[in-house]
């Protein structure tokens, strides 16, 4: 049985496509943002993977007030089309 497989080279990239250079900076984040052991301990202790210490992703939603607006209008529609559909049943079982 073990004479039967034979182990294949994995093949190899097509020679037109450019190799990605390899990142040459040891620590890619600024110092400032790395933690010591008992910011790190505390981070772990509340459950977050390594290098998070918040619960959600930096960033967040840049909405103008006017967007929230139509966001509030849409939502209020769809609610009285919906509620308005329930209220007429296409049949009665």
């Amino acid at each position: 049985m073990s004479g039967s497989f034979r182990a294949r080279r994995p093949a190899s990239p097509p020679p037109d496509i450019p190799k990605l250079p390899l990142v040459s900076q040891r620590f890619p984040h600024p110092r400032g943002d790395h933690l010591d052991a008992d910011e790190r301990r505390a981070v772990a202790s509340k459950g977050f993977g390594p290098g998070r210490t918040r619960p959600y992703p930096s960033g967040g939603l840049d909405i103008a007030f006017g967007e929230w607006k139509l966001l509030f209008v849409i939502v209020l529609v769809a609610l009285a089309v919906r509620l308005f559909r329930l209220s007429k049943p296409n049949s009665v079982v």
